[in-house]
């Protein structure tokens, strides 16, 4: 088998969701990480020598926090709150400065990196709980799933 890479540990109950940063994700947290840097060796077999993404990874549990993780050390960079249920899916927008969440108290919200803050909540986004969600690449959109057996469209926009 293969050996294990790295364990991210720091969540008080079930991970629910995981994703890897963009590169754009990955330039949006260049401050964390330059915090973190001197723990990654300067011969670019880790953080430092990586340019296509995956620096980071962000998980989402059901302590209702998600966690932003230097995918090369394990540390956590931050913590964020505010979810009032489990945390059952995350991703980057494209443009690498905010991320997205889906929770089962039946919101989106939409998480400013750099600031490590909720900037929207679209709360009732569904009748049941959030099960995914998708961020197209291209067009602005969120996409979530649910319990209630619908598919919800919504614009990625930090505020309305």
């Amino acid at each position: 088998s293969e050996p294990l890479q790295c364990a991210l540990r720091g969540h008080e109950h079930v991970v629910e969701c995981v994703a890897f940063s963009s590169a754009a994700a990955d330039r949006a947290l260049a401050p964390r990480l330059e915090a973190a840097a001197a723990s990654v060796s300067q011969n670019g077999d880790a953080a430092g020598g990586r340019r296509s993404g995956g620096l980071h990874v962000v998980s989402g549990s059901r302590d209702r926090t998600i966690k932003v993780w230097q995918a090369a050390t394990g540390a956590c960079l931050f913590t964020l709150t505010g979810h009032d249920n489990w945390v059952r899916s995350v991703s980057f927008q494209p443009n690498g400065k905010y991320l997205v969440s889906a929770s089962e108290d039946k919101s989106v919200r939409m998480w400013d990196l750099q600031q490590q803050r909720c900037l929207r909540t679209v709360s009732g986004a569904h009748e049941h709980f959030i099960t995914c969600l998708a961020v197209h690449p291209g067009l602005g959109l969120v996409a979530t799933g649910s319990v209630d057996q619908a598919v919800a469209t919504w614009v990625a926009a930090p505020t309305v």
